[in-house]
């Protein structure tokens, strides 16, 4: 494993992290853990990334759009590490 798949990894798991935990979080920066499961919190992810995707389209820069964006992001960063190490 190279450093530049190892760097574009770390870089793609951060985004996505912090991307979800945007999602799941309320308004006031707070997250009741006796509230969220896992699939409700899939839930909350799934119809952020909607309203995200369909905000980002609008070209609206809301909560959402940037969480969305911080998670599509991640996802760039790990297609681009597995695409450009082989070629290294």
């Amino acid at each position: 494993m190279t450093i530049l798949l190892f760097i574009s990894l770390l870089l793609g798991s951060a985004c996505i992290l912090s991307g979800y935990f945007r999602f799941i979080i309320n308004d006031n920066g707070r997250l009741k853990l006796s509230q969220y499961h896992f699939i409700d919190s899939l839930n909350f992810v799934a119809k952020g990334l909607a309203n995200g995707t369909q905000n980002l389209l609008q070209f609206k820069l809301s909560k959402d759009a940037i969480s969305s964006l911080m998670v599509y992001g991640g996802c760039i960063f790990y297609c681009t590490g597995f695409v450009v190490d082989p070629l290294v």
